[in-house]
């Protein structure tokens, strides 16, 4: 299983942001070891002083596929949810300040955090998401993302093969949330009538 997550894909990312500014989104791959499901506690590294979650919409692959055209996206994706990309925000912008690649601060252990998975048309009838932590508080589009799931499809498959059970972190929120030891991260719908609660992990 291979888990890729897609930067500067979410609407217009503000100067300054740990990923850097362009016009082309950005991927990079995460190791599996890197997974951590919701009702799973995060514990804050020490290497860095400021790890951020990065809300984005997070899709299963279904099938094998290479040079992916856009309009067979729905054929390539048997599920949908929310997740984070926790990055080391100041290890980030050093590692990209010296040209080396970013895979310390990206890619290691539990950095990556997934909800409970959903059918495709139940995730797309959810026009926002709610991500709150601590006293920080966000809201996730899906519409926002620059490129959609089909185009993103495309641009990761030009290169590799995708495969069934792959994980497509689509568009990576540009600033994120801070993580800090005794806080809760939470994912929902922000419906009080219809409440659906996709993540819910203990920062620790």
């Amino acid at each position: 299983m291979k888990i890729l997550a897609v930067a500067r894909n979410y609407d217009m990312e503000p100067a300054g942001t740990p990923f850097g500014e362009g016009p082309d989104p950005v991927w990079y791959e995460i190791p599996d070891s890197s997974l951590l499901h919701s009702g799973q506690p995060f514990f804050v590294p020490d290497f860095d002083a400021d790890f951020r979650a990065c809300p984005t919409a997070v899709y299963r692959v279904s099938r094998l596929g290479k040079g992916i055209e856009p309009r067979f996206a729905a054929r390539y994706v048997d599920a949908v949810t929310m997740g984070c990309a926790v990055v080391a925000t100041e290890t980030l912008r050093r590692l990209r300040a010296a040209g080396l690649p970013w895979a310390a601060a990206v890619a290691f252990d539990k950095c990556c955090i997934i909800g409970d998975f959903m059918s495709p048309d139940v995730f797309g009838k959810v026009p926002g998401w709610r991500i709150s932590c601590g006293d920080s508080e966000m809201t996730y589009a899906p519409a926002l993302a620059m490129h959609d799931i089909g185009e993103t499809l495309a641009l990761l498959s030009r290169d590799i093969t995708l495969k069934n059970g792959d994980l497509l972190l689509a568009a990576l929120t540009p600033g994120g949330l801070p993580l800090t030891q005794g806080t809760t991260l939470i994912i929902d719908n922000n419906n009080d009538r219809e409440p659906h609660r996709l993540l819910d992990v203990n920062i620790r």
